[in-house]
């Protein structure tokens, strides 16, 4: 048996005489070795091993020699063996001066530690300062955001300026939204001078305040001051959290001028205006023979995006990979030419396609594309929201009121279940929490805050109901312990909600533990 950084735990009583047929005997127990004159019981001389053990709660060991040493405090880097004394022999026997006994030890135990508190929502975006958010084709999967960060997400207003490529993204929204209204979008196309009030949908302003144009090409956002000061206009006017412009094919010419250029100009209006993320976009996948030029810009903008914190929107990857995550060559528009064969293989995914898809409806099926955008840039916008990604699950700690029970003691179990702000509102939760057969369940001591307790099929023990967000339950029983000998118990709840990944959180206890009254005795 072992483990890391744990050094034999003694315990014992009454002091022992040197015994001349050993190495050296430990005196009086649950004692730490020291150098002492030699003068002292106990030492014992020559090359020997040299012990002078005082009263503490744990034994450190060291070889007599002129630079004695002891394990204290213990050295996590190293793996100790419970029968271990020294670096040297790594031998320890645990006995009296004839007798040798073998005692089990429990010296390791699982740690339970409290859950984390959840996030907490925010309806501005993400600070300027951490790690870049980068979203691409493993975006796409609307069921691993948690519907709370959703919610955070449709009150987001964004400015959004694009070329006709970025149209893809809108016609996908559009299309979601009237298909599932969580997902609802209202666009608006003349350069607003106040947003109305949250009702429930996305507010975006399509254009740059350029009247009655709302395509935008690079110099009417960031490739020239006539195009900085349209952008500084909308996103100096307070109403926006986000602004966006999308390539169209200029990323399959540019040179590493320009390139630059995009890059900095955007992390100078991102540093200026502080309340607003200026989100990077790669260009579209080109089937060009010789792509090696837009290969090299794009990879340019997610360097740079990464080491400075940046927001970028993958549209090439987006282009390119299926939701497998398998790479499919384009043509020069950016069609998808991978789409039909997965909707033949996926029909599900490519329900509600949008009516339009400019660049990618030679089939309908190629309009998964702008679908799949769609759903990518509801990932963006969730993830400027606050959400740090990780999927919507609920969470679960639990408790026990006594580490270390005798037979027959009650103890009482609390399991704390947090639907946080990862769940909906009306998320139904089931927790179970089955006993092992080392504790009997006391009937009727079942209780919960709220919700319905059932332990009609004890041990197995069951609590359902519905948690809002940042809201808990208290699940609360009793049970006895029912062994008289040493156990090491682990008790186990489990909660799941439908949808949503299973998550479970133990307490352990050692029942009986009992203290040895022994000499220690080591051997090289």
């Amino acid at each position: 048996m072992t483990g890391q950084g744990i050094a034999p735990r003694c315990n014992y009583g009454s002091e022992y005489p040197m015994s001349p047929g050993h190495t050296a005997d430990a005196r009086a127990a649950g004692q730490s070795a020291e150098r002492v004159p030699r003068a002292v019981g106990g030492i014992r001389s020559g090359n020997r091993l040299t012990a002078c053990l005082r009263r503490t709660t744990s034994c450190h060991i060291f070889p007599d020699n002129p630079h004695v040493w002891e394990q204290s405090p213990i050295d996590t880097s190293r793996e100790w063996d419970y029968n271990e004394v020294s670096p040297r022999s790594r031998t320890m026997t645990i006995r009296p001066l004839s007798v040798l006994l073998i005692v089990p030890v429990l010296l390791l135990a699982p740690v339970v530690t409290a859950a984390a508190a959840p996030p907490t929502p925010t309806d501005s975006p993400a600070g300027q300062a951490g790690t870049a958010i980068v979203v691409d084709h493993t975006c796409t999967d609307l069921s691993k955001i948690p519907p709370v960060w959703i919610d955070q997400a449709r009150r987001l207003a964004v400015h959004y300026a694009h070329t006709s490529h970025g149209e893809q993204v809108l016609q996908g929204l559009l299309k979601l939204g009237e298909s599932n209204p969580t997902y609802a979008v209202e666009i608006f196309y003349d350069p607003p001078t106040s947003l109305p009030p949250y009702s429930g949908s996305l507010r975006l302003y399509d254009g740059n305040d350029y009247p009655g144009d709302n395509y935008i090409t690079p110099d009417m956002y960031w490739d020239s001051d006539d195009g900085l000061a349209h952008t500084r206009s909308v996103v100096s006017s307070g109403l926006y959290n986000v602004s966006v412009w999308t390539w169209c094919g200029q990323q399959s010419d540019n040179d590493v001028a320009t390139v630059n250029r995009y890059n900095t100009t955007l992390r100078a209006l991102d540093n200026q205006y502080p309340a607003v993320r200026f989100v990077y976009w790669t260009g579209h996948a080109d089937g060009h023979p010789d792509w090696s030029q837009i290969d090299r810009n794009n990879v340019m903008v997610r360097e740079y995006v990464n080491a400075n914190n940046g927001v970028l929107f993958d549209f090439w990857k987006l282009d390119s990979y299926d939701p497998a995550g398998v790479y499919h060559e384009s043509n020069e528009e950016g069609a998808c030419l991978w789409c039909e064969d997965w909707c033949r293989a996926h029909p599900d995914d490519c329900t509600d396609l949008p009516d339009s898809c400019p660049h990618s409806e030679d089939t309908d099926a190629q309009k998964l594309t702008c679908k799949l955008k769609a759903k990518a840039f509801w990932w963006l916008l969730a993830r400027l929201a606050g959400w740090d990604g990780s999927p919507a699950q609920p969470a679960l700690d639990k408790s026990v009121s006594d580490r270390t029970p005798a037979m027959g003691d009650t103890l009482t179990y609390n399991v704390v279940v947090r639907g946080g702000v990862l769940l909906p509102l009306n998320a139904p939760i089931q927790m179970t929490d089955t006993l092992p057969i080392e504790l009997t369940y006391v009937p009727g001591s079942l209780t919960a805050t709220r919700g319905s307790v059932d332990d009609s099929l004890s041990p197995r023990l069951r609590w359902s109901g519905t948690i809002s967000p940042a809201a808990a339950v208290v699940v609360s029983y009793q049970a006895h312990v029912a062994v008289a000998d040493p156990r090491f118990v682990l008790n186990t709840a489990e909660a799941t909600a439908a949808g949503y990944a299973r998550v479970t959180a133990s307490a352990w206890i050692i029942a009986n533990a009992r203290s040895s009254h022994l000499p220690i005795v080591m051997r090289r």
